[in-house]
């Protein structure tokens, strides 16, 4: 008994805290496989979500609103004749027409759902607050807890920006790690790449590749904000039996919302005022989430760098409908124009994760 006391005592001591060697571990940019090739996604329409390095230029520091594609009519000699002796109706359909192509004014694809209207009326007005206040170059490393040991470490890192599908984009990383104490309960080697249009801050791809000790996983997300469209591959492989889950589909989505990694700089652009709620909708493998993201209150807290002050942010997701599945997350982001994470609090099933930033450079 008073064996396994030390030995426990001993494991939760030299778990309890990162060292320079797992950081600079997770700290490493690595590359995962090519999605779109893993998922033989072919085609024009896939074309566009191919990535190349972006010209350097500026980040652009300025959301612009999504605005409908706009195609003008030819120029064409008309009989002024042949207009006056068109009738009531068809002068009618003329004018609903031309009001259609007025710039600004978006127009909905046929069969587009009433509900995602009803959320981008809300939905707008935060696109035109965002400022964002990241910069390329950025990182930021917690140490994440579970049960107040030290389960691993997750690197955040603004890389340079792409082009994806002629568009230039920010490309927001994620790795994330197993600390060499925890590996012998659960492995994780997991990365995340999020590509987001600079310009209207609007997803274009999503990716995730987890290699974990019970399961691999691939889910790939493409974003067409011309066609108000999503496209997700899934694939997940158990590997205690080697049972292998297949997911595919193609449906409509708001004009304006985040993806499930996207969101954290979104909101990290956006004014925070305390007291006032932020909603919109994220999308998860074509399904829309809810996420109303709350300043509490502003308070000192300390971390691993030193005491700053930081807005106390509360996150809660909800999936709408009869599932009413929801989560909640707390963040603290300091109160300064960087407005970076500096701690998170988010509950699962089985107790709590916390995370602490332990490593961070500001970018350029």
């Amino acid at each position: 008994m008073q064996k396994i006391f030390w030995t426990v005592l001993f494991l939760f001591v030299v778990s309890c805290s990162s060292s320079d060697k797992d950081i600079n571990e997770v700290k490493k940019t690595d590359e995962g496989p090519d999605l779109l090739k893993s998922f033989q996604m072919k085609g024009k329409e896939f074309d566009k979500f191919q990535e190349s390095d972006a010209p350097a230029t500026p980040v652009p520091t300025v959301v612009t609103t999504p605005e409908a594609k706009v195609l003008a009519p030819k120029e064409e000699v008309v009989d002024q004749k042949a207009i006056d002796k068109k009738s009531k109706k068809e002068k009618k359909a003329t004018a609903e027409a031309s009001i259609a192509q007025v710039p600004g004014q978006f127009k909905y694809p046929k069969d587009f759902p009433e509900e995602y209207k009803n959320y981008d009326k809300k939905s707008e007005v935060f696109w035109k607050q965002a400022n964002p206040s990241f910069k390329i170059g950025e990182q930021m490393v917690f140490d994440v807890k579970y049960f107040g040991i030290t389960a691993g470490q997750i690197a955040l890192t603004v890389l340079p920006q792409k082009m994806i599908g002629g568009k230039r984009s920010h490309h927001f990383h994620v790795k994330m790690t197993s600390a060499p104490f925890y590996k012998m309960i659960y492995e994780v080697n997991d990365y995340l790449d999020s590509y987001v249009d600079a310009e209207k801050f609007l997803p274009l791809k999503y990716m995730v590749v987890q290699r974990e000790s019970k399961q691999d996983v691939d889910d790939l997300q493409l974003f067409d904000n011309e066609k108000q469209t999503t496209f997700y591959r899934y694939r997940r492989l158990k590997k205690k039996t080697n049972e292998e889950k297949n997911e595919s589909d193609q449906k409509f989505i708001p004009r304006f919302y985040q993806d499930s990694f996207s969101v954290l700089y979104f909101f990290r652009s956006l004014p925070l005022n305390v007291g006032q709620t932020y909603e919109f909708p994220i999308i998860t493998r074509a399904k829309p989430w809810m996420i109303k993201v709350t300043p509490e209150k502003i308070e000192t807290i300390s971390t691993k760098l030193g005491k700053r002050e930081a807005y106390k942010v509360n996150a809660i997701t909800q999936y709408p409908g009869v599932l009413k599945a929801n989560g909640e997350a707390i963040f603290w982001i300091s109160k300064d124009d960087k407005k970076q994470i500096l701690k998170f609090a988010a509950k699962v099933k089985l107790g709590s994760i916390d995370g602490e930033l332990v490593d961070l450079i500001d970018g350029k």
